[in-house]
């Protein structure tokens, strides 16, 4: 996938010296046929030196990595979410259930009874 700006976005120098420095771990990688995870790219952070291993740097990092990327600063392809897959895209037999209100559908598949409605998050009984 191309550097593609979706939405653009100001970086600091600091901000753009992490940008930079993410690149250049991610060229290394990619030339030799493998991509990152953003927790591989964190940790290559922390072995080189340019943050601290704190839960609240991971999460500075994984929030200007994702600026960057919709910035059109990193390919979105050469980091990867390993723990999420899919698993099978949603099908319908009918009609019926297809155009279906959301609460419908989650009764027709779950059956009826004690349930959470995770659209709201409010018990509810049939």
């Amino acid at each position: 996938m191309a550097y593609t700006t979706y939405v653009p976005k100001t970086f600091t120098n600091a901000s753009r010296a992490s940008i930079q420095a993410a690149r250049e771990i991610i060229a290394e990688y990619v030339q030799n046929g493998f991509d990152l995870t953003l927790r591989q790219l964190y940790y290559q952070f922390v072995a080189r030196d340019l943050i601290p291993n704190t839960q609240r740097s991971y999460k500075r990092l994984g929030s200007l990595i994702n600026d960057a990327r919709l910035a059109g600063e990193i390919d979105w392809d050469h980091l990867v979410d390993r723990t999420r897959s899919l698993q099978s895209l949603s099908s319908w037999d009918t009609p019926l259930i297809s155009s279906a209100p959301p609460r419908t559908v989650f009764t027709l598949i779950f059956g009826r009874g004690k349930t959470t409605d995770r659209k709201c998050g409010s018990k509810r009984t049939h």
